[in-house]
């Protein structure tokens, strides 16, 4: 997982009591394949999520995620497809990981918030591409890996 404008050790708790207004993605794109998403926080900052193809081995391939921090967050423009998160204060951010033989993958991010609802981000099996869950069950998760296979791993500053 990349991370731009914040340090990794921090994601989880400069993301902590935040407040997700609304989660928007270009209007060419689905819940189920996109390739950006821009999370509104109620302090103005914008975080944006992104798929990346990571070569793990000749010529394979796996898919992560990318999270970046901009502030203040930026104009809709074509972000024109809208989901509000009503009252979507985060409690916790978690790695989701596959574990392989030869290599560990984070490809995904679990946001709880404070009332259990979750939002879901998760690479999905067409390179660059994820998938993602809204807490209301609107979305479409196509993961690239079998769901069974993800676990929750909190973040640290490996």
């Amino acid at each position: 997982m990349q991370i731009e404008g914040a340090r990794r050790d921090r994601l989880a708790s400069l993301l902590t009591g935040e407040q997700i207004l609304f989660v928007s993605i270009p209007a060419d794109q689905s819940m189920g394949q996109a390739w950006y998403a821009l999370a509104a926080l109620a302090s103005g900052r914008g975080v944006v999520f992104s798929g990346s193809s990571t070569e793990v081995g000749g010529w394979e391939e796996c898919g992560t995620m990318n999270v970046e921090f901009l502030a203040p967050s930026p104009p809709l423009g074509e972000w024109a497809v809208q989901t509000e998160l009503d009252g979507f204060v985060i409690q916790s951010v978690f790695v989701l990981v596959v574990d392989d033989a030869q290599w560990q993958i984070e490809a995904g991010l679990a946001i709880f918030a404070e009332d259990g609802r979750q939002l879901l981000f998760v690479a999905g099996d067409i390179p660059g591409a994820f998938s993602m869950m809204m807490p209301n069950g609107q979305g479409e998760l196509r993961p690239q890996f079998p769901w069974q296979d993800y676990r929750r791993t909190v973040i640290d500053a490996t």
